[in-house]
């Protein structure tokens, strides 16, 4: 043993990575490629139904991604990789919306297509959703969250309550209430 001190049992930073955790790594960087391709759009969405910000919900969603990315490594843990996204993207949009204490959510229906004005769409059809919007904008935070994840971005039962950090029984009481309340707040605007 010189004075070089170094011990076969410790790589330095310099060496090469092991072929294992090579593969490794380009297998986690292959999966996050495919949830961004998969998912980005919803999330953006769903960020957007949330703060109704459309350049702030493109910049949060590459924060989720960036997150996803940094945090790679957990992901073969994760038993469902898409409520874990979901989860990523709502706990940094509420923190955002805690940052900036403002809390302007108006929760709607996009895809690719409906983020631009469609010019089919009848006047009634366009008031009818404006209606919709603003029902659903009148429901406390707590049942719009789980309403949105489960009615606009199909998320299953399980996966709401994996994003909202919630029991599947807590995320069904809340969709029930959610529905409930939405149906007499939409009673009572359509009276107006």
């Amino acid at each position: 043993m010189g004075s070089s001190g170094k011990t076969g049992a410790i790589p330095s930073a310099t060496s090469p990575p092991m072929c294992g955790e090579n593969n490794m790594a380009q297998e986690l960087d292959q999966v996050v490629t495919k949830l961004f391709t998969q998912y980005s759009t919803a999330i953006c969405a769903y960020i957007y139904a949330l703060i109704k910000d459309w350049q702030l919900a493109q910049e949060l969603t590459q924060e989720t991604y960036l997150k996803l990315y940094r945090t790679r490594s957990r992901l073969p843990e994760v038993e469902n990789q898409r409520a874990w996204v979901y989860r990523i993207a709502h706990n940094l949009t509420i923190n955002e919306v805690k940052r900036r204490r403002r809390f302007t959510w108006l929760p709607c229906r996009f895809t690719d297509d409906s983020l631009h004005t469609n010019s089919t769409e009848s006047t009634d059809q366009i008031n009818e959703r404006a209606d919709l919007e603003e029902t659903l904008k009148l429901l406390p935070e707590p049942y719009r969250s789980p309403l949105l994840l489960y009615s606009s971005h199909g998320l299953s039962v399980r996966e709401v309550a994996d994003t909202l950090n919630l029991s599947e029984s807590a995320v069904k009481v809340r969709l029930h209430r959610a529905r409930k309340m939405f149906r007499e707040l939409y009673r009572r605007e359509d009276q107006l």
